[in-house]
């Protein structure tokens, strides 16, 4: 179900923060601020570009926004979304806007570990950027491949039935 590539230097970062677990109040984008920290300070990408799912109180991009600025990176190399998606589809077009206004050619691409392989399902429809899925530093799923837990597979279950509702209204070729 989780999908990486190696990694390598890339124009820019697009995170995804959202509905990464499956609790009512998401804290993943925590592990997606640190992961962004980390390949920056590897001088993997230059400029970050954030999107989330949902909309909440406080959006979950303007609080990543501050975080990575409070660990150095300018707020100049960070864009954030302006309109909240209403699905994984909507999102990747909206971003693919964004980086194509920005003349990106390859981007680096982090989500939670179970929304990557529907979210590049979907990315293979925009074949003029290079994305690349990698693997976040704290997948904290590596070690449940035989002990999943009911959680993870509703997490699962919900993935593939997506994949397939995507294939079925044409966002995944």
């Amino acid at each position: 179900m989780r999908y990486f590539e190696k990694i390598e230097k890339s124009d820019s970062l697009v995170v995804f923060s959202g509905d990464g677990k499956n609790s009512y109040i998401n804290n993943s984008y925590q592990e997606r601020v640190l992961d962004a920290i980390k390949y920056h300070k590897l001088k993997f990408y230059k400029n970050i570009y954030l999107s989330s799912g949902k909309e909440q109180t406080i959006p979950e991009t303007i609080i990543i926004k501050s975080l990575l600025e409070n660990y150095g990176i300018k707020k100049e190399q960070i864009t954030i979304q302006k309109k909240y998606p209403s699905n994984t589809a909507e999102n990747i077009a909206y971003v693919y806007k964004e980086l194509k206004k920005n003349n990106v050619t390859k981007t680096l691409f982090l989500t939670s570990p179970f929304h990557s392989r529907r979210s590049m399902l979907i990315w293979k429809k925009y074949k003029d950027i290079k994305v690349i899925p990698i693997k976040s530093t704290r997948d904290n799923f590596k070690n449940q491949k035989y002990n999943l837990k009911l959680k993870s597979l509703k997490v699962i279950v919900y993935e593939y039935l997506s994949i397939l509702y995507n294939y079925l209204k044409g966002n995944i070729l």
